[in-house]
């Protein structure tokens, strides 16, 4: 039994808990949040759950999990998990979020080619960015990823560089 399955406002005790380091009754917390969102119909917040449930395991290390909750932002979860939802799709900040953490939750999950997994990703990370330049034809991943970074030199642009760099092994 889920002891915040009856809480008002349960994603709000997941966040203090995970502050607090009480990792474990976060999680739980996330579910009830999870659970309640979907029957209430809050798909912002459940959405904004199933994100910082993925973070969450990502803290603990747990990056199978995490991938889980990621991939049922983005699209990649298995069909049974898809039927399962009825709402809207997540926002598209959300879902560049989710991307871009299960890029690298892949290094260390993927099912069989970590860089071309990853690579992967981070395409489709690279097509819901805002103000992207637009690609060449046939232009590599890491030139494109690079004139994205001189152009905004956002956090998460250098991040998809960094991830780019070390599964390619490019500096």
């Amino acid at each position: 039994q889920n002891p915040f399955i009856s809480a008002e406002h349960p994603h709000e005790e997941a966040a203090l808990l995970q502050a607090e380091g009480r990792f474990e009754d976060a999680v739980l917390a996330w579910e009830a949040s999870l659970c309640q969102t979907s029957s209430t119909k809050d798909w912002q917040l459940h959405f904004s759950s199933w994100l910082e449930l993925g973070r969450l395991f990502m803290d603990m290390n747990v990056d199978a999990l995490a991938l889980r909750c990621f991939n049922r932002l983005t699209g990649n979860d298995d069909q049974q998990a898809e039927k399962s939802h009825s709402g809207p799709p997540p926002s598209k900040p959300v879902r560049q979020n989710a991307l871009l953490l299960r890029a690298v939750c892949l290094l260390n999950e993927a099912e069989s080619d970590p860089g071309a997994e990853v690579s992967e990703c981070l395409e489709e990370w690279l097509k819901g960015v805002e103000g992207r330049p637009a690609a060449e034809p046939q232009e590599a991943l890491s030139s494109q990823l690079q004139r994205l970074r001189e152009k905004h030199g956002g956090a998460d642009d250098a991040i998809a560089a960094a991830l780019h760099c070390l599964v390619t092994g490019a500096r």
